[in-house]
């Protein structure tokens, strides 16, 4: 595969327009470098879900039956909906945790190593960057394990302090102005929740680009992430990067779920569904780990200076000229 101009790369601070338009035309370019690693996870997920086809299937008799009026038919797929689901949902939601616990690290890693060789001017290769990533399966399972340790952890203590808020409330204030402050708290519990979650999900990317990237160990890669991140400076752009690709997941997401379901509607088949799902799943891996190394690239350029030292490496690893 032909490698992409260093143009990519962040020579300056990039705004969240600037970073969504460069990673847009990375894909764009080399989108079947990131379908193919992407599709390594998602194309045995996908074969997972077509042992729920029937289930699919009764689904949208459920929805013909209901749209004309017969309620006993409803109640008869109800019930047969209901004794399959308990051995087929949970069996296929088994076999897609294994599938993603197995090869999540690995595709990760690989999607992120390609994505920064592009932005760096370099070859770009499915098979590279896996054999890249292989090797470093462990310590992506290590570092992901850290962050949900650490994720529980601050989830029970938030939660805690939200309960004590609320509690101190009941027992000092007056009934009417108690139930008010406990609705604060409540309200207050889910916004910091949302906040920090946005601020969580950009950090572990950012980390996870610096350990593949630099090579660093999952401890260091974790303090990485919020020494990057979770500064006075950044901590409010993480969010605002964080909430763009929420955006971006859930507008696709709707679309392709509307053209599956209406495909099921239709046909009678989940296939068009299954399809449509794993699509969405592997053009959104791709669009958001793209997006995170950009911004791992944009808070070096901003913070390091990052730009001059891949200049300085380009031009120190040139031939010399001939006289």
């Amino acid at each position: 595969m032909s490698s992409t101009p260093a143009i990519f790369m962040p020579s300056g601070p990039l705004s969240i327009g600037e970073l969504l338009d460069r990673a847009v035309t990375l894909l764009v370019r080399n989108f079947w470098i990131f379908a193919v690693l992407a599709g390594v996870l998602y194309v045995p997920i996908a074969l997972t879900q077509l042992g729920m086809l029937d289930l699919y299937k009764m689904y949208a008799d459920l929805m013909s039956a209901a749209m004309g009026g017969s309620i006993e038919k409803v109640r008869t797929i109800n019930q047969t909906m209901a004794q399959s689901m308990v051995t087929k949902f949970g069996i296929s939601f088994l076999l897609q945790f294994a599938v993603a616990l197995t090869l999540s690290p690995i595709v990760t890693a690989a999607i992120t190593h390609a994505t920064s060789n592009l932005l760096l001017g370099q070859t770009g290769n499915a098979a590279e960057a896996l054999r890249y990533a292989l090797p470093r399966w462990g310590r992506v399972m290590l570092y992901v394990l850290l962050w949900v340790v650490a994720t529980i952890a601050a989830f029970i203590a938030l939660a805690l302090v939200t309960a004590l808020a609320a509690s101190a409330a009941m027992l000092f204030a007056k009934p009417t102005a108690a139930i008010a402050l406990v609705i604060i708290a409540i309200v207050l519990f889910y916004l910091a929740l949302a906040v920090l979650g946005l601020a969580a999900w950009v950090a572990f990317g950012v980390g996870l680009t610096a350990s593949t990237v630099e090579g660093l160990g999952a401890g260091a890669a974790f303090a990485t992430a919020f020494k990057r991140t979770w500064t006075r400076a950044y901590f409010w752009r993480s969010v605002l990067i964080g909430l763009v690709l929420l955006a971006i997941s859930m507008g696709i997401s709707t679309v392709t779920s509307a053209a599956g379901f209406g495909l099921l509607a239709l046909l009678h088949t989940g296939i068009p569904l299954v399809i449509l799902n794993s699509v969405f799943a592997i053009v959104n891996l791709a669009i958001t780990v793209i997006v995170i190394v950009l911004y791992y690239y944009d808070l070096r350029v901003r913070g390091e200076g990052a730009d001059l030292h891949v200049l300085l490496g380009q031009v120190a690893q040139r031939p010399p000229a001939t006289a």
